[in-house]
């Protein structure tokens, strides 16, 4: 086995230089405040030549010049990497990459720049979620050895075993007594299960980014909608355990200095990196909620010190959280009409509908804060309309975790609907759901037959027994 560790990668720091091209043409952007999605592309871009000024035209150029250089500056590394698949493929070697790090430090665009190229068929990228009850009672390497590559492949994780030194024991997902055995052990697990002659080379990758830039990252994960699947609430909450950690460790090392000191320290803080009034004048326009959050924060800080304003900041943001999700997105869809797409009905009023069904999305967690808006909107959609409706078709893929109380509630809701005449079907329920449903008996509540892996393959089967039903009435 041949192990090679990279301690450090080089991570763009606000303080050392320039922001990211994608990211000083969309601060232009945000800036002018153009609607890209309400007109046609060559009346947007008249409309944008002439509102640009000279200053932001030459940042455009400038920012995707600097793009066009960075993709042209990887390509011969890309090319030595289609090289090093091939010498592993001859050699019948193996290789696994580990990815680790902090949060939004990089770890899956690399992987995507790293891959790009490569032969789709000789590697794969393994990223797990947290462990459930049963993994937590296994062998922690586990779940990560069934996933190893046979010769001549790449397995690339994004976050590997080291999750048990370094975020598991932050967020509760194991005992301190497994934390010091995974400590003692790991490296003989690495010997005993990649030890095979040579075969098997094992280079481990540490992320890290500065506490700015993983904020502003964060930040832009909550609030575009096709990057909010990066932020889970382990994210939001690991940022304020560590925040308190720091805290608590480190603010014993500043008891003895005198006031003025301390003082001095605070101001320079302040002035130099808390109080960022073009981020703050930029939270306010986008999200007030956030906005508020801080400043009460901030006046906590001032009033009653670091730690319990710190404190205050976290539990409202929890409080916060926990009222968003609990009135989570639950659109009805559509069909878009000649396609298998299904659409918020209210974002494309004309996609097609099927009499006697009604489809929907559930966005989010399925858990004791949700449950209740899920059964409040099976019912909306299944009393007092026209034509009756007969079945609902729930679009899972949303839901990437389920507590008892949100197996509970479907099972009340397939229970309570079948009472009513009316048929619960589901779609792209994700394993670990599906796991859970089984275990707890929901899916034989429901029905094999009415759990589909597409929602489009459930709409035609539902849509033809539908016809059929019709037929033999006639």
């Amino acid at each position: 086995m041949e192990n090679t560790e990279v301690m450090q990668s080089k991570q763009y720091d606000p303080a050392e230089g320039m922001p990211g091209s994608t990211v000083k043409i969309r601060e232009v952007m945000e800036k002018i405040e153009s609607d890209v999605t309400c007109i046609a592309l060559d009346e947007w871009l008249q409309k944008l030549l002439k509102v640009l000024n000279k200053k932001d035209k030459k940042e455009i150029i400038q920012a995707v010049l600097e793009k066009f250089h960075n993709t042209e500056e990887l390509k011969p590394y890309q090319a030595e990497l289609i090289k090093m698949q091939r010498h592993l493929e001859r050699t019948g070697k193996k290789m696994v990459i580990l990815f680790d790090g902090r949060d939004a430090s990089g770890k899956g665009g690399t992987i995507r720049r790293v891959t790009r190229y490569m032969n789709e068929k000789r590697y794969h990228v393994v990223a797990l979620g947290k462990p459930n009850e049963i993994q937590k009672t296994e062998l922690h390497i586990k779940r990560y050895i069934q996933h190893f590559p046979y010769a001549g492949e790449i397995v690339l994780f994004d976050r590997s075993w080291y999750n048990r030194a370094l975020v598991e024991p932050v967020m509760g997902f194991c005992t301190q007594k497994q934390y010091n055995r995974f400590l003692k052990k790991v490296n003989t697990y690495e010997q005993n299960f990649l030890e095979d002659d040579g075969r098997t080379l094992l280079i481990k990758l540490y992320f890290s980014v500065s506490k700015e830039e993983q904020g502003r990252r964060f930040d832009r994960r909550k609030n575009d909608p096709l990057r909010q699947w990066k932020l889970s609430e382990v994210d939001l909450q690991a940022q304020g355990v560590f925040v308190l950690l720091t805290l608590l460790i480190l603010a014993p090392l500043f008891a003895d200095l005198p006031e003025a000191v301390l003082g001095a320290i605070v101001i320079q803080a302040v002035v130099t990196g808390l109080m960022d009034v073009k981020a703050m004048k930029r939270v306010y326009r986008l999200n007030r909620t956030e906005f508020w959050v801080g400043m009460v924060a901030l006046l906590g800080v001032l009033t009653f010190g670091t730690l319990q304003g710190v404190v205050i900041g976290l539990l409202l943001s929890l409080l916060v959280l926990i009222a968003r999700s609990a009135e989570p997105n639950i659109p009805v869809l559509g069909r878009s009409p000649g396609t298998d797409i299904f659409h918020s009905l209210n974002q494309y009023p004309d996609s097609e509908i099927y009499p006697g069904l009604v489809i929907i999305r559930f966005d989010g967690p399925l858990y004791f804060a949700t449950t209740n808006a899920l059964r409040d909107k099976v019912r909306t959609v299944t009393t007092d309309v026209a034509p009756p409706v007969t079945k609902v078709l729930i679009d899972m893929e949303g839901v990437n975790y389920l507590d008892l109380e949100g197996s509970d509630m479907l099972n009340e809701i397939a229970s309570n609907m079948k009472g009513a005449g009316v048929e619960i079907h589901l779609a792209r329920v994700k394993h670990e759901v599906m796991e859970m449903l089984k275990k707890d008996g929901v899916d034989q509540i429901i029905g094999y037959d009415h759990i589909y892996n597409k929602i489009f393959e459930a709409v035609e089967l539902l849509t033809q027994k539908e016809r059929a039903d019709a037929e033999n009435d006639q």
